[in-house]
């Protein structure tokens, strides 16, 4: 009888390793799992120092703007989810309690508005660190984002690449052209 109980207690153990063996392959290696929202900003300053030629101090103002809005911001978003998921648990609810749920959504787009002030102020911030050339290109780039139009952007950011090989030559794009 010993050896019965001995004998399945090994096979539950075996079976309960094996299942977690088997998830933890499955989440590292085929679950997409999103970035650590400072690796996603660290990512868009590298892109934007490269689109923007930004020096070290303006990619360093850049940085600590970014930072101090991605605390302030994240906070905002941390309550936002539990609102989003209150709203999840009252749909799921089988007689949802409607009054209820437009008090929800009514407090997530409060959150949402003041998420969407504080990038507006970084964006504000952000441009103040710019020279107009920069500032242009900025805009530029963030009416991109937020109003794509096609699939232009690969030709820019071409264009804009050999821009900032040319400033650091020390020519201009008007000198280049003046001559042929």
């Amino acid at each position: 009888m010993k050896k019965r109980i001995l004998a399945f207690g090994m096979i539950l153990l075996v079976v309960i390793n094996a299942s977690a063996l088997v998830t933890l392959s499955y989440n590292r290696w085929f679950k997409t799992q999103k970035p650590h929202p400072q690796a996603v900003s660290e990512e868009t300053l590298t892109a934007m120092q490269t689109r923007l030629c930004l020096d070290d101090n303006q990619l360093d103002r850049m940085r600590h703007v970014r930072t101090s809005f991605e605390s302030e911001s994240g906070e905002i978003r941390a309550k936002m989810l539990e609102k989003n998921k209150e709203l999840v648990t009252e749909l799921k609810k089988a007689s949802p309690d409607r009054v209820f749920i437009e008090q929800l959504i009514e407090e997530i787009n409060h959150l949402q508005c003041q998420v969407q002030k504080k990038a507006v102020s970084c964006l504000i911030q952000e441009k103040k660190i710019l020279n107009p050339e920069q500032q242009e290109k900025f805009l530029k780039m963030f009416e991109d984002h937020v109003c794509p139009r096609g699939d232009m952007r690969s030709h820019q950011k071409t264009e804009e690449k050999n821009d900032c090989q040319i400033r650091e030559k020390g020519q201009s794009k008007e000198n280049l052209t003046d001559k042929d």
